[in-house]
């Protein structure tokens, strides 16, 4: 039996588009699962087309970055990174920034998150993890942590 092109399929029941992957056999024991299934958000198959060869790249990208395994990433590109989040959160602010009460609360609560890297990590981890699995990225520790000391240093600006 061939095997087809990887294609988007849909969800029987709500019509959403995924993207449904089996994980390459040399991951499956590292990752802990053997299949990826990942929302395309649309129910539009033009759309569903679109998406779908850029999520599976980004998939193919990460699977790549587990196999090299962790890797330190120089501190020009950490901040390239955390400058794309900082663009990408300031764009969102551009046509209606907030009331001034909101960002004394907003340098209060960064005040506090800087008083520890665990806090640091519990705030930005979730950032850094996607910002790395987007880039294909696996970093080491020391890495993970100058690039959350970067985000941070975004989010407080």
């Amino acid at each position: 039996m061939a095997l087809g092109m990887p294609r988007p399929t849909k969800h029987p029941k709500t019509g959403v588009y995924y993207l449904n992957a089996r994980v390459p056999s040399d991951l499956v024991a590292q990752l802990g699962k053997s299949h990826v299934k990942k929302t395309l958000g649309t129910k539009d198959p033009k759309v569903a087309k679109e998406r779908f060869p850029v999520e599976l790249e980004a998939l193919r990208m990460q699977w790549q970055a587990a196999r090299t395994g962790p890797q330190a990433i120089p501190h020009k590109q950490l901040v390239a990174i955390a400058g794309e989040e900082y663009r990408d959160y300031m764009a969102m602010l551009e046509d209606e920034p907030g009331e001034p009460s909101f960002w004394m609360t907003m340098e209060k609560l960064h005040d506090r998150v800087a008083y520890s890297s665990d806090t640091l990590r519990n705030w930005y981890g979730g950032t850094a993890d996607r910002l790395l699995a987007e880039k294909g990225l696996n970093a080491d520790s020391a890495s993970y942590d100058r690039l959350i000391g970067e985000i941070h240093r975004t989010a407080v600006q």
